[in-house]
């Protein structure tokens, strides 16, 4: 867990962030019952977020022995 949050937080420090796959996002809003064609900026960037935590989730996951 500690390797994993570092490499996190070096992510994070060099300015650089993990890429957000757009299925997990589309995922997300279809999830909130909207339609990914009409959702403003705001709802996008919250379901980017939300898609973030899910990934560092599954990575830490299958990363974990």
């Amino acid at each position: 867990m500690d390797q994993y949050e570092n490499s996190i937080r070096f992510i994070k420090q060099i300015g650089d962030k993990t890429p957000v796959y757009t299925l997990l996002v589309d995922a997300d809003l279809k999830a909130k019952g909207r339609d990914c064609e009409t959702v403003s900026v705001d709802e996008i960037e919250e379901s980017e977020k939300s898609a973030t935590e899910h990934q560092m989730a599954m990575g830490y996951i299958l990363g974990s022995d």
